[in-house]
């Protein structure tokens, strides 16, 4: 006597189903994730670029003083 057991094949195209699935929801993530960092990036450089421009003219407006200083003291 002997029992066979057929398994249906179903599960491999399920299986198949899922991996495609897995693929192009990794492949959105890893986009999703490049976009952010670029974006954040982004902004990173236009902050340094704003503090740039504030620290240049706060520099400039103490060499300013400064040179007033001296002007005043050698009076």
């Amino acid at each position: 006597m002997t029992v066979y057991i057929v398994a249906p094949h179903n599960l491999a195209s399920d299986v198949n189903g899922l991996s495609g699935q897995q693929k192009n929801f990794s492949a959105a993530l890893i986009i999703v994730i490049a976009t952010v960092a670029f974006g954040i990036v982004f902004l990173v450089f236009l902050w340094n670029k704003r503090l740039k421009f504030t620290v240049d003219n706060r520099t400039s407006e103490l060499k300013t003083a400064n040179e007033q200083l001296k002007i005043h003291d050698t009076m």
